[in-house]
């Protein structure tokens, strides 16, 4: 029905048209909110998983993992075992008792056969007392390596040419040493002592032992005994300096 005259009809204001520019900013605007959730929600979801993976217990390789991660903690123990291998070979060497150096050895995870070797040597005797030990068996090593007494005469001689004869056998003994061919030698014998007390008082385990090797049967005899306490000090000591180059590479290792 068409309105009548004189009634007021009512009408709508027309909407303004969008610009362009307008509706392209509310686009970028919109997607730009959509990009920003999108990522919320990814980072969202990487925490509750970091969250998830601390809550769990630790594994082997997860734990491999944060120590090497961490650096190398046990520094101070490579520098301690070098501390404590030093001042045992200084011990050996010196006469002193190791046995506290060797305890902390232990812990600090030292080579089992060279540990066995070290504990070995301490019931052994000192250096010191290895060459008291030596200098009182050296008068014994002498008598041993000495000539047989020469025999006595079977009978008088009977006549005056077996009267001269005597009489020129025994000057010329006087002159003449005769030593029968494998028997000791007196001097040598002498001489190789006079070595081994130098060895010794240097502190020089092995060069004694080498030379005490040199000897003849009765002497090598005479001298097990030592020899086998000599052998396991040395052991001892050159266990005690394997220790310290082992402790020493191992903190080379961990500074490269």
């Amino acid at each position: 029905m068409a309105p009548a005259k004189g009634d007021v009809v009512e009408t709508k204001p027309a909407e303004a048209p969008i610009e362009p520019a307008a509706e392209k900013a509310v686009t970028e605007m919109t997607a730009r909110f959509a990009s920003t959730e999108a990522k919320l929600e990814q980072l969202t979801k990487r925490l509750q998983a970091v969250e998830g993976r601390l809550a769990e217990p630790k594994t082997e390789s997860r734990a491999e993992l944060e120590a090497r991660e961490a650096g190398p903690s046990n520094t101070g123990d490579v520098s301690a075992r070098i501390v404590a291998a030093q001042s045992m070979l200084s011990a050996i060497r010196q006469g002193d008792d190791y046995a506290p150096m060797l305890a902390a050895l232990q812990n600090f995870g030292g080579d089992s056969n060279r540990l066995a070797r070290l504990r070995a040597g301490l019931s052994a005797p000192t250096a010191v007392q290895l060459a008291k030990d030596f200098t009182a068996l050296a008068p014994k090593i002498i008598a041993a390596a000495a000539p047989p007494a020469p025999e006595a005469q079977a009978k008088a001689p009977q006549n005056f040419g077996e009267a001269i004869l005597a009489f020129l056998e025994s000057h010329a003994a006087k002159l003449v040493r005769i030593r029968p061919a494998g028997a000791p030698n007196g001097d040598a014998t002498a001489a190789r002592i006079e070595r081994i007390e130098n060895d010794l008082a240097r502190g020089n385990l092995a060069g004694a032992l080498t030379e005490r090797s040199q000897f003849g049967a009765p002497a090598l005899a005479l001298t097990a005994d030592w020899a086998a306490a000599a052998q396991t000090r040395l052991d001892a000591e050159m266990a005690a300096k394997a220790e310290l180059d082992a402790a020493l590479q191992g903190l080379s290792k961990r500074k490269s």
